[in-house]
């Protein structure tokens, strides 16, 4: 892996961008490897969602690169074995052709409702102010109204945008769509300790 490395201080820059957002483990390469990989799908989802919320000035995005053919950071979003990186699947929602996504409008926050279909998305956007506990602190709702090939852009109620790192907004269309806002990096945000273990286990394997 290090003799492919080919960019200036790669491995460094790695290290550094990852800093920014997670708390960078010691020893750990197992969860180093994990975070860089949701790193990388974090930033090519900020830029993606960012240009597809201002069509017609952008009007379109290329994803370099889809897969490796070798052993090699990079960033691909499927590994020189194959393997998916969680950026292969937040692919799907981030080319989707209806998208939500939050950004700055003006002192506050706007929900960007991106329609790439040709009919109309017309519903109830709901937005939800919560804490990182599970609980609702302020609820809305709103009109959701979006031509064909156009972006529809709701404002976030002043009442409702994310004070702190201990809280974070959750915007949802009709058929699954949603986009969710967190004010501070991970590093930052006093996650709750979890109740439970996830394994995934090849069938047949118990």
């Amino acid at each position: 892996m290090l003799h492919h490395q080919k960019a200036d201080d790669g491995n460094g820059k790695l290290e550094r961008g990852l800093a920014r957002h997670f708390t960078v483990p010691d020893g750990d390469f197992g969860r180093w490897h994990y975070l860089t990989q949701l790193n990388q799908a974090r930033a090519v989802a900020t830029g993606i969602e960012h240009w597809r919320s201002h069509w017609p000035v952008c009007a379109g995005t290329v994803v370099w690169q889809l897969n490796d053919c070798w052993p090699v950071t990079s960033w691909a979003a499927i590994d020189g074995d194959g393997r998916e990186k969680p950026l292969y699947h937040e692919l799907r929602r981030l080319y989707a052709d209806r998208l939500l996504t939050v950004r700055a409008e003006g002192d506050g926050l706007a929900v960007a409702a991106v329609n790439q279909s040709a009919g109309e998305w017309r519903g109830t956007l709901r937005l939800r102010r919560m804490s990182v506990d599970g609980t609702v602190i302020g609820e809305a709702g709103a009109v959701l109204d979006a031509s064909g090939r156009t972006v529809g852009v709701v404002g976030v109620p002043a009442e409702l945008v994310p004070a702190g790192p201990g809280e974070f907004l959750v915007a949802d269309a009709d058929g699954g769509v949603r986009a969710l806002h967190f004010p501070a990096p991970d590093r930052e945000i006093p996650y709750p300790r979890p109740e439970f273990e996830v394994a995934l286990v090849p069938e047949g394997s118990r």
